[in-house]
């Protein structure tokens, strides 16, 4: 008959806690009584009783006195590795007191410890194996442990879901030749001579009362040394529930709250220790104290706010019936997501409107009012950080057993702007494509009112926007911060990558730290290049400049779209050693020459025949569109069938369109992507004469559509083209070097319309040759 039993939990008789909160705080390793434990076993279905308190066994011989043939003694003993004190917890089952105080003698050697579990015959399991106990756990620990061990805890319940399968599949697939070649690396002794083969068993590890018998180990058995035998003999099934960070923080929570009625024994009836009791065991509130409830509910001074919002969450908790600790503890991380945001957004709103008075002690107090959502937001945080520790070190193992994930990588990609016609989006527009067509568990993440509905895309939650800055048609959206945290977890990233350092960039690079996972970034714009081109003002520059610089330095790597701007970033300060190159490449199906070209901007624009220049991309100073302009104005007295198109939009167009009002010059405004490759194809020649842009998106699809260009001798554009073959690279921004090129090129299109048409050719095939964007992508992403 299947028998089951929590192996791994704790009572108030265990030794002192080893969760940093729970230390500084002074609070004891657990408060819960063993006969609670007893009770709340049985009634969740368990048939043997244990508590494993740590290098106690008080509590458990409690218990053997009162019910002796449900109770099996436990003991989590706190080994070291003798050489460099690495802390590891051993589980022992069914020992007598005489055994206890040896094992108190000897645990602080492992080996030792080890040969007289073996000695005895003493059941036993090292628990939570991937956990490092003192921050000093490495592979080789884990590989000495899988010589001198044969019994594990499988599935631990206060460990994530993605350790303890990865530990399962580990030591499930371990072979002869494996503990060969570890014998061979530490000649340690293997625990017996079918050391590959794993005993497995699960336990809640519970400290504060609430998952008792949530997790558990199950067998055929009809008493509790058959039990024990059992599990010597391998033939144990772990089951039930894995951890995640918000029944963590609220598992180290319900400890504080223990903590402080303990410490108040006197008036254990206060106020809020009622209210922890309703949250935590669900039992009713009294009279006075609903009264209590209802009046904070009404409470307008800021000192009252988290009172107040308390009260709003019991009564929602109130009116929702049977529900589960997991529902309740959904319910409040929704609840306190919202009142983090309400903090936060006080803060970004005085900014706003501070800033440019200059009224500081306003936004410090601000400051002051948001101190709360911090202390709030800090337990969830610091559980996220606490579950995904030793992930690296994980990694390293399961590659070196060929235990790697059977899926593929879980990527999530991080962007501030998604709907944008920019560099950034056009490059995510393709990563989703390819993705898609290659089966990549590839999520783009931004914030936006306009993501597409589709389960490659992840829209985390806005908190607030605000328009930016000289570029007033856009909005930066900053995330919720534990909303957006919450969907991040539950995507079980396995690689971050950044396209920008806003926010929603911010937040990625955060997440990286938090789930111990390489922070990758892709250097897409060069805002502090940008920022000078638009706004004359140094300090600011300087700031942009400055965080930048600060963002892209926290990056281990990162990948920079040309060689140009590599130098360029490497001046400003930037490790070139974390830089690779990042080539993007083009569309082809879509943006190919189209015959149709030259009639589509005849009748679009009401054109007469004559040469057409373009320019593709955003209308603003930063881009130097001043240069081109003010050579047209120029060219156009020699010329005078020469048009300019300006194709796009931006923040300074109404500044361009109002200071240049030649009818040669037509800004059309913001155009449909499908619409460009006829732009491309009409037109003679693309001009480009940005001094800020990492690759020059436009330069590209210009070329595909077998359209000459000339750039600027400064960024990535000049990487795209062939000097002299496909395009001119100008040297410098002088208007009379722009014009008296312009001029040339011109004249050769009316006397050697051949060698236009070799350019024209060659453009298209310098594309494809250089630009296999698919064939990088898959390379990158593998």
């Amino acid at each position: 008959m299947k028998k089951k039993a929590d192996l791994h939990l704790h009572s108030i008789y265990s030794e002192h806690p080893s969760e940093w909160f729970l230390q500084k705080l002074g609070a004891a390793e657990s408060y819960t009584q063993p006969d609670f434990i007893y009770k709340e076993l049985k009634k969740r279905g368990m048939d043997y009783i244990t508590i494993t308190d740590h290098n106690k066994i008080d509590g458990a011989m409690l218990l053997k006195e009162k019910y002796p043939d449900e109770i099996i003694v436990g003991l989590e003993a706190t080994a070291y590795f003798p050489e460099d004190k690495c802390k590891i917890h051993i589980l022992v089952y069914g020992l007598n007191e005489l055994q206890y105080d040896i094992i108190q003698t000897i645990r602080t050697d492992i080996y030792e410890l080890r040969d007289y579990l073996k000695q005895e015959n003493l059941t036993h399991a090292v628990a939570h194996p991937t956990y490092s106990v003192n921050g000093k756990l490495t592979q080789e620990h884990l590989e000495k442990l899988i010589l001198l061990f044969d019994y594990f805890e499988g599935i631990n319940g206060g460990r994530n879901k993605v350790y303890n399968n990865s530990w399962i599949k580990l030591v499930s697939n371990l072979k002869e030749s494996h503990i060969a070649q570890l014998y061979e690396k530490y000649k340690i002794e293997p625990f017996s001579d079918k050391s590959w083969i794993k005993g497995l068993i699960g336990g809640s590890d519970d400290h504060g009362g609430l998952f008792l018998g949530k997790t558990y180990t199950e067998t055929e058995a009809s008493s509790i040394e058959e039990f024990l035998e059992s599990i010597k003999n391998k033939k144990t099934k772990p089951f039930g529930r894995h951890n995640d960070f918000k029944s963590l923080a609220f598992h180290v929570y319900k400890i504080a709250l223990d903590f402080t009625k303990d410490k108040s024994k006197n008036v254990n009836n206060t106020f809020f220790n009622e209210l922890s009791s309703f949250f935590f065991e669900d039992r009713p509130i009294s009279l006075i104290n609903k009264w209590k409830l209802k009046n904070m509910s009404r409470s307008s001074t800021s000192d009252e706010e988290i009172k107040k919002v308390f009260s709003n969450l019991i009564e929602v908790l109130k009116k929702k019936k049977n529900l589960t600790l997991e529902e309740r503890f959904e319910i409040s991380y929704n609840k306190i997501s919202d009142i983090v945001d309400s903090f936060f957004k006080v803060l970004l709103i005085s900014f706003e409107e501070n800033i440019s008075q200059g009224n500081l002690m306003k936004i410090i107090r601000n400051i002051s009012s948001s101190l709360p959502g911090v202390f709030i937001i800090l337990p969830f945080y610091s559980a996220l950080n606490h579950m995904y520790q030793n992930r690296e070190m994980l990694n390293k193992i399961l590659l070196k057993f060929d235990c790697e994930k059977d899926k593929n990588k879980n990527i999530l990609w991080f962007t501030d702007t998604i709907e944008d016609l920019n560099g950034v989006s056009v490059t995510l527009r393709k990563v989703h494509e390819i993705s898609k067509k290659n089966n990549y568990s590839i999520k783009i993440v931004s914030s936006s009112k306009n993501i597409p509905n589709d389960e490659n895309y992840i829209n985390l939650p806005i908190m607030h926007e605000f328009h930016l800055p000289y570029y007033e048609h856009q909005k930066i959206k900053i995330p919720s911060l534990l909303a957006a945290m919450d969907k991040i977890q539950k995507a079980d990233p396995d690689k971050i990558i950044i396209s920008t350092p806003g926010p929603v960039g911010m937040l990625g690079f955060l997440a990286s730290k938090l789930f111990h996972l390489e922070s990758i970034a892709v250097y897409h714009t060069d805002f502090a290049g940008q920022t000078n081109g638009i706004r004359d003002d140094e300090s600011l520059v300087s700031l942009v400049h400055n965080y930048t610089h600060w963002f892209y330095q926290q990056m281990d790597t990162i990948y920079v779209p040309s060689k140009a701007y590599m130098d360029i970033i490497e001046k400003r300060g930037i490790d070139r050693k974390k830089m690779k190159i990042f080539p993007r490449g083009i569309q082809y199906d879509l943006f190919y020459p189209r015959n149709q070209g030259r009639s589509f901007l005849m009748n679009k624009h009401n054109l007469k025949p004559g040469k057409y220049l373009l320019y593709t991309g955003r209308i603003s100073t930063d881009k130097s569109l001043n240069v081109i302009l003010d050579v047209f104005n120029e060219l156009v007295k020699n010329y005078p069938d020469i048009y300019l198109l300006m194709v796009g939009d931006g923040p300074h167009k109404s500044y361009f369109e109002n200071k240049y009002t030649n009818d040669h010059i037509i800004f059309t405004g913001k155009v449909q992507r499908e619409e460009l490759p006829d732009y491309y194809s009409g037109a003679d020649l693309f001009l480009f004469p940005s001094v800020t842009d990492t690759f020059g998106m436009s330069v590209l699809e210009a070329q595909a559509c077998c359209l000459p260009a000339f750039v600027s001798s400064v960024g990535g554009p000049k990487e795209i083209i062939e000097n002299g073959e496909t395009g001119y690279v100008i040297k410098d921004q002088n208007l009379e070097t722009w014009i008296n090129k312009i001029g040339e090129f011109i004249n050769i299109i009316n006397t050697n319309p051949q060698m236009i048409m070799q350019m024209k050719i060659k453009s298209r095939e310098n594309v494809k040759r250089k630009q296999n964007w698919e064939k990088f992508f898959n390379e990158f992403i593998n």
